[in-house]
């Protein structure tokens, strides 16, 4: 067993695929300290500087104090509380959309979400730079995928053409990707979707709160 572990960390090493964590000791907004140096960190999601927002602490520890660590349970089961449904509903007021539902992350929302609605006889057309999380919820769909090179509007058209199916189709991108920086041509997509009968899936994980009127994310940029 444990040459089979080593041959194959091996093998990701020759493939420069390796990765070891990068021990933070200490972070001050965007800096960050590593092995004693001070750094400006160009990784982090936290663009709106929330994660040491003084008033986001102390409401995080009034709702620790109210409802202790965790709601101890599933929400369908008996963890759906008071907190959830506030959040849900400010939400809903601030992108006037017609529900919300709280997922524990984003790639929870991806996995969770993608895998519930497109089922066996469906087909997904996501674009090829999608996050794996939507990769990993088409997986778990069971519905057949087809990948669109980045962004381009011509080569999705030519697949929803092409691909027949006795289910629903879904067109899933992101609205900002973070690797590369740019924006979805979220409008032509959306022309697409309704011309072909497809309902349009779009991550905007990287883009609400930053793109947009009133930060309503990519779709509105």
């Amino acid at each position: 067993m444990a040459d089979f572990v080593a041959e194959r960390l091996s093998r990701i090493r020759e493939a420069g695929h390796f990765r070891t964590l990068q021990h933070i000791s200490a972070r001050d907004g965007v800096n960050i300290e590593i092995d004693g140096r001070r750094l400006l960190n160009f990784g982090s999601n936290d663009y709106l500087g929330l994660a040491q927002n003084s008033a986001v602490s102390v409401a995080a520890i009034e709702a620790i104090e109210n409802w202790g660590f965790g709601s101890g349970s599933a929400r369908l089961i008996s963890g759906s509380l008071d907190p959830h449904h506030m959040l849900e509903a400010s939400i809903v007021r601030h992108t006037k959309a017609a529900a919300a539902l709280l997922f524990n992350s984003g790639y929870h929302a991806n996995v969770g979400g993608i895998a519930a609605l497109a089922e066996e006889g469906d087909l997904i057309f996501s674009d090829q730079f999608c996050h794996a999380s939507i990769v990993d919820g088409c997986r778990l769909s069971k519905a057949r995928r087809f990948v669109f090179s980045h962004s381009n509007i011509y080569e999705l058209e030519n697949l929803l053409a092409r691909e027949q199916c006795s289910g629903q189709r879904w067109v899933i991108t992101e609205g900002l990707f973070s690797m590369d920086g740019d924006i979805a041509p979220l409008a032509e997509i959306s022309q697409l979707c309704r011309r072909f009968g497809a309902l349009l899936i779009v991550d905007e994980a990287h883009s609400f709160g930053v793109l947009g009127e009133n930060g309503m994310g990519a779709w509105g940029y």
